[in-house]
């Protein structure tokens, strides 16, 4: 479990799930929550107490303690929407850069987790379009990150 200080009694998902309740955002010795551009603060509030969101910080702490052998995690929660109106269609990605393309995957059903090592990807994200139409568009994406030590 990711601790402050050593501590492993305290719950640090929930203590930041608290201040973001009370503040909006929070930041704690070992995890910071920010709430993003296109995340509205009551939204933001309900995602940040979703106790499936405690859990998979949970699951994620314990693939990243398997991988790497790190004594504290600096762990930030960054959730993003991205939204497109008819008159700016594709606008939210950029192709990819010249060079070869290792992976490529499409993340279409709620819930798909991607895990990659952010020190050796180099990413991006295609151009957001509306599924029927020219209604609008949104993308929402949920990046966590796990780096060794204190922010």
């Amino acid at each position: 479990m990711v601790g402050s200080a050593g501590r492993t009694d305290i719950d640090p998902v929930g203590a930041a799930a608290e201040l973001v309740a009370a503040t909006g955002a929070a930041v704690l010795p070992a995890l910071s929550v920010t709430r993003s551009l296109g995340v509205g603060r009551e939204e933001w509030t309900r995602f940040a107490r979703d106790p499936l969101l405690h859990k998979v910080i949970r699951l994620l702490s314990r693939i990243a303690a398997a991988l790497d052998e790190v004594g504290e995690w600096n762990v930030q929660v960054h959730p993003f929407r991205i939204r497109s109106a008819p008159q700016e269609c594709g606008a939210g990605g950029q192709p990819t850069p010249d060079g070869r393309r290792l992976l490529t995957a499409t993340l279409a059903e709620p819930g798909t987790l991607l895990v990659s090592d952010d020190r050796r990807t180099l990413h991006q994200v295609s151009p957001i379009r509306p599924l029927e139409g020219d209604g609008p568009a949104r993308r929402d994406v949920l990046v966590i990150t796990f780096a060794s030590g204190r922010p």
